[in-house]
């Protein structure tokens, strides 16, 4: 009772918690968890029973997320189950594993191992080890070898895909050689799209019997975002009863001919957020068969301590001795993302305003594109800048971007003290009385950072830094749009008042990081596809596009979409499709791209002779790197290479009811994606358009200021 009442977010069978605890209970019980079922009687009875206390604490405490429900849970065991396993007096039962070399509970932290950070991975990569990723991590690899699923939920952005990805690694290539199958699943995904997936990935030993593929003992299924399927009229949802089918019976039928198929040492591996916003309940007929783990909230002590080790980290291979700095720029970070995710909720209007922890990573990560040479004014005025980026870009509405600015104006009062002025722009930050918010807010729209200035420069040796002048960057912009227009039969033309530079200096900064996605939102006729056409030129980057005619269908889209990844993952170049809404005449398209974009591919996107014919074109540049000579190292080279070059950039319209539904869909699109959000045009804007239309015009100056104030008023009023 106490379990149902506190497991409400994918509620499970108490068959399926006694499985899940015999499971768990049978695995400790071997030499390689480091049970000795040869040591004497008392000392045996305490590993035994240690072991069961501990598989129950997980088996049913396991799905508890809230705070409440482990703490009644807490004292139910400690009290029922003291003469099995005694645990210490302090913290919870959840913060305690079982060593069975000493037979006694020993504290998770003992075995969080020290970050050292690495330059040359991806800040998306790295996970900072805590208590909670360690607990995940030994849990999930001790059912998965047992060959029990395992289900893990928990909010967005507590860390489960990026844990769970690191395990497939783990296990890939440790001694246990685990292959690994992975698919994100979205509302549009179909029980074929994923019965040929895991048939691709799997070795065909006879015509109705698949294993995994030479080399491995098991393959194991990860499944991100388990239950976004959309149910169907019935409420079944056909993917999840195909998971269920392959679970239970150990296989599926042949789609075309309808015979018999069985899959030999497959185990799945899911994730997923709780039921709401687009996700579905799951069938408990399907929830019986896995472990479920509940990751809950990520505390601000260990926020800060992960991301406080990824900036320290980055400084440290610096050379600076800024370190206080980077404590204080995280907490004002956390700080910032825990008031404003309190204050700006998401509503029908607004679904994108799901504030996550991967927004916080996106703001350290944008820390960590600054120049190699910074100060304390340097390095705030940075973070200030990403801040705005993040969250401030994405805002709908003037009041929900005021109360933004103040807010972050309060954070950095709070955290930042002396370092805040050293921004230098009008005590901006510092939130001095005699600033107002519209100060504020001009100033911070001021403060535009980007590597472009020095056109002369390849992209890869340029640096991201301040952009000091509006005059040096409009010239900038306007000798990328000429030389633009001159590779180009189709001459683009644009006005650079300040906010199309804003826009312009944001996209372009997505652009340059690894799975750097866009989508920019606005009415027709707002400039988003110049935008991103401008700044994928700046970027060094070839902008594709699809050629949607009439009767263009999926297997067309597919076709183009192969062509581009080859670039991106074969050639290694980089590349930016740009897919406008017109462009988007099925719901389809953006299944494959809600997945491209999460872990860059799209299932059965290349199959037989595609794919062959891309290992030839990898083979070279892989075996240069010391990559093995599988088929399956050659895929993951490719993949990485897609997830780095590749670059997407949707344009939608808020207008209608597509937005809303889209984003609900496919979650991959507020998840993995920079929202910039364009708003109306300004006076500045319109007076600015006006003047260029008027330049080539002769006739007295006085009367073109008239017209175009004329023009402003009349566009205001219409």
């Amino acid at each position: 009772q106490l379990v149902n009442a506190h497991a409400d977010t994918i509620p499970q069978s108490d068959c399926g918690r006694v499985q899940t605890l015999l499971a768990l209970f049978s695995t400790l019980l071997s030499p390689e968890h480091g049970f000795d079922s040869s040591r004497a009687g008392n000392t045996l009875r305490r590993a035994i029973t240690g072991n069961f206390v501990f598989a129950f604490v997980w088996a049913f405490g396991g799905p508890l997320g809230d705070t409440e429900g482990r703490h009644q849970f807490d004292i139910y065991v400690r009290d029922y189950m003291e003469t099995l396993g005694a645990f210490p007096g302090t913290g919870t039962v959840f913060e305690y594993y079982f060593d069975s070399k000493f037979s006694q509970f020993k504290p998770w932290r003992d075995r969080v191992t020290r970050f050292v950070y690495q330059p040359e991975v991806a800040t998306s990569e790295m996970v900072v080890p805590t208590e909670d990723t360690v607990r995940l991590n030994l849990l999930s690899k001790i059912f998965v070898l047992s060959g029990r699923p395992v289900l893990v939920t928990g909010s967005s952005g507590v860390g489960k895909s990026i844990v769970l990805t690191r395990l497939l690694r783990e296990l890939g290539g440790g001694t246990d050689r685990c292959s690994s199958i992975e698919i994100t699943f979205s509302a549009q995904t179909s029980s074929l799209n994923f019965q040929n997936l895991i048939e691709s990935k799997m070795e065909r030993k006879r015509k109705n019997f698949l294993v995994p593929t030479q080399g491995y003992a098991r393959a194991i299924l990860f499944i991100d975002d388990l239950n976004m399927p959309r149910p169907d009229s019935h409420g079944a949802s056909p993917p999840l009863e195909l998971l269920r089918q392959l679970v239970d019976r150990g296989g599926f039928y042949d789609r075309r001919k309808l015979f018999w198929k069985t899959l030999e040492s497959i185990v799945p591996l899911a994730a997923c957020g709780p039921p709401g916003g687009g996700r579905h309940p799951v069938s408990s007929r399907l929830i019986r068969h896995f472990a479920v783990l509940n990751v809950p909230a990520v505390s601000s002590e260990n926020l800060q301590i992960i991301f406080k080790s990824i900036l320290g980290g980055w400084l440290a291979s610096k050379g600076s001795d800024l370190q206080s700095l980077a404590t204080r720029l995280v907490a004002a970070s956390v700080e910032f993302y825990d008031k404003l995710s309190t204050i700006l909720r998401p509503t029908p209007s607004k679904l994108h305003y799901t504030f996550n922890l991967r927004d916080v990573r996106k703001v350290v990560e944008g820390v960590l594109m600054g120049p190699s040479k910074f100060d304390a004014g340097m390095l705030v005025r940075l973070w200030a800048h990403e801040c705005m980026r993040v969250f401030h870009d994405r805002l709908v509405s003037e009041e929900d971007r005021k109360l933004c600015v103040s807010t972050l104006a309060e954070v950095a009062q709070n955290n930042l003290h002396a370092d805040a002025d050293a921004l230098n722009i009008s005590n901006v930050i510092s939130g001095a009385p005699s600033t107002g918010s519209k100060d504020r807010a001009a100033a911070l729209r001021a403060l535009m950072y980007g590597d472009f200035l020095k056109a002369q420069l390849l992209p890869e040796d340029r640096q991201f830094d301040r952009i000091k002048s509006m005059e040096e960057l409009s010239g900038a912009l306007e000798e990328y749009l000429g030389n633009y227009n001159l590779n180009t039969t189709k001459e683009m033309k644009i006005v650079f008042f300040q906010q199309a530079m804003e826009h312009v200096c944001a996209c372009a900064r997505v652009l340059r990081q690894p799975k750097g996605h866009m989508l920019l939102v606005g009415v027709g006729g707002s400039g988003r596809q110049s935008t991103a056409r401008l700044a994928a030129f700046i970027a060094g980057m070839k902008l594709v596009e699809i050629s949607p005619s009439r009767g263009y269908r999926l297997t067309d889209f597919r076709e183009e979409l192969r062509g581009f990844l080859r670039e991106a993952g074969g050639a290694k170049k980089s590349v930016c499709l740009l897919l406008p809404e017109h462009q988007i005449v099925r719901e389809s398209f953006l299944e494959d791209l809600n997945g491209l974009i999460n872990n860059g591919e799209v299932p059965s996107l290349f199959e037989g002779d595609e794919k062959e014919k891309l290992f030839n074109l990898i083979r070279p540049a892989a075996a240069a790197v010391g990559r093995a000579e599988s088929r399956e190292s050659l895929w993951e080279y490719f993949v990485e290479g897609v997830r780095s070059n590749f670059h997407v950039v949707l344009t939608l319209s808020p207008v209608g009811d597509s937005f809303r539904r889209r984003l609900r869909m496919f979650p991959s699109l507020i998840a993995c994606c920079t929202i910039d959000w364009f708003q109306a045009w300004p006076s500045d804007a319109l007076l600015a358009v006006s003047e260029k239309k008027l330049r080539a015009v002769e006739t007295d100056e006085k009367v073109k200021r008239s017209i175009v104030k004329a023009c402003e008023k009349m566009h205001n009023g219409a």
